[in-house]
């Protein structure tokens, strides 16, 4: 009886570990997809010019994502031929995966702390974006085993995202940029999909806490879900940076009267330089 319960548990752990390896490769292959296919447009949108805010940014979360990946895939090949043999260099690799993979969240935090301040113009809000989405960049460098804490870095996003939509909508319902996000411009392009992108992303968030709470407590597969988050938010934002650099392309201006030129004082450089793509819009009558 106990040789055919621990032969159910074999084929279990085997049949757990073969979907797992499938639901990994799976997220990789969708990141390693979109780099190909925007590749041309990141060489020709962000390559050649002007550093700002903006390209340091896309280039930070771009390619520590990649970066990512290529010690995932690395990792990957090594645990499936030495898994039975310890090496001190596998250690240090497995080490700067998860440090890499932590990191992820630094350059998405600072775009949805950079975009809150770009439509909102105040600092509180910024910080107040910028730490929570930072969230599970702190608690990851932390073991957990208590449900507690991947509770709160998820909350904690799911709150940024909440925000970053009402900042959004603010700007667009009450904000100086009513007038124009009725108008078929660039300016509302950029603004419907900085809307959509940010309740997608709280879509996804609010999916992946639920679906962590279901494999904590047992559900089966519902872990496989959560692996697919990482990888959409990296797609989700380089997406947008791409398409609001693409925007910034065509005529771009930032008069001084602008919603959205973001000046920091009569002796400061405006912060719209800083900020790039991030916090420039086309006037209204260019388009």
């Amino acid at each position: 009886m106990s040789s055919q319960y621990f032969g159910a548990e074999v084929v279990n752990f085997y049949d757990s570990y073969r979907t797992a390896e499938f639901v990994y490769l799976a997220s990789t292959s969708l990141i390693l997809y979109d780099y190909l296919s925007t590749f041309d447009s990141e060489v020709d949108l962000f390559w050649f010019r002007k550093i700002t805010g903006a390209t340091a940014l896309f280039f930070a979360a771009r390619y520590t994502t990649l970066l990512y990946v290529l010690l995932s895939l690395v990792n990957f090949s090594i645990s499936r031929e030495i898994s039975d043999e310890y090496f001190p260099s596998c250690d240090m690799l497995l080490k700067a995966y998860v440090v890499v993979q932590t990191c992820q969240y630094i350059p998405w935090a600072a775009f949805a702390g950079m975009r809150a301040y770009a439509l909102s113009k105040r600092w509180t809000i910024f910080l107040v974006i910028l730490v929570l989405s930072l969230s599970p960049f702190a608690v990851n460098f932390v073991y957990f085993r208590s449900l507690a804490i991947p509770v709160l870095a998820r909350s904690g996003l799911i709150i940024a995202d909440l925000g970053l939509v009402l900042v959004t909508w603010r700007s667009v319902a009450f904000g100086p940029l009513r007038t124009v996000f009725g108008r078929q411009s660039f300016t509302s392009i950029m603004l419907w999909n900085g809307i959509i992108y940010a309740m997608v992303l709280l879509v996804l968030n609010i999916f992946v806490l639920s679906f962590s709470l279901a494999s904590i407590f047992g559900t089966e597969g519902a872990s496989y879900l959560i692996d697919f988050s990482e990888p959409l938010t990296y797609i989700l934002i380089t997406r947008f940076l791409l398409q609001l650099q693409q925007a910034n392309k065509h005529n771009v201006k930032l008069a001084s009267d602008h919603p959205l030129h973001l000046s920091l004082g009569d002796n400061s450089p405006s912060f719209a330089r800083v900020l790039g793509s991030i916090g420039a819009t086309i006037m209204p009558e260019d388009t």
